[in-house]
């Protein structure tokens, strides 16, 4: 997931972030991204998790355990695009880390689309160390205020999930 099109110019797609500018959100689009994790969830898939190139170790299990599920399997990792997140290509990893680390980019799986395992925790970075460092994110965040809200509303409801319908550890 870059969160564009980006074969088209860059465009904003379902999965764009509110407030990211693109070719054709030039002010920064106004809708929620797609939570793409819930609808793979209603549609009761066998496996469903998201990963980061920066926890290789928590990567590579889930890549394995995917491969021993029988039936449809969804892995959904966040992929920087230098080009349409206008940044440093070499910043990738730690752009990843820091969309985890400041919650807004959770690492889970859902199992069954009713079970659910939080893999990792934010750990308190201000989500501001990951926009500040994506010029796409320059008219919106002068009050990153309302990005945080949206993370700790995402956080609410994978809390919930995790407490009500948790998978076993394994």
């Amino acid at each position: 997931d870059n969160e564009i099109y980006g074969n088209t110019g860059g465009q904003r797609s379902g999965a764009t972030p509110v407030g990211s500018v693109t070719s054709t959100t030039p002010e920064g689009k106004n809708e929620r991204k797609k939570d793409i994790m819930a609808i793979m969830a209603a549609h009761r898939i066998p496996y469903a998790a998201t990963l980061s190139i920066g926890h290789r170790k928590d990567f590579l299990r889930k890549v394995r355990y995917a491969r021993s599920v029988k039936g449809f399997r969804f892995l959904l990792m966040l992929s920087p695009c230098p080009t349409g997140w206008k940044s440093e290509p070499d910043q990738s990893t730690e752009l990843i880390e820091l969309a985890v680390r400041s919650g807004l980019f959770p690492l889970y799986e859902i199992f069954d689309g009713s079970r659910y395992r939080i893999n990792f925790q934010p750990d308190g970075t201000p989500v501001t160390s990951y926009l500040d460092q994506q010029k796409r994110f320059r008219q919106l965040w002068g009050d990153p205020g309302r990005l945080q809200d949206f993370i700790d509303a995402q956080w609410r409801y994978l809390d919930g999930m995790a407490t009500v319908f948790p998978a076993k550890e394994g």
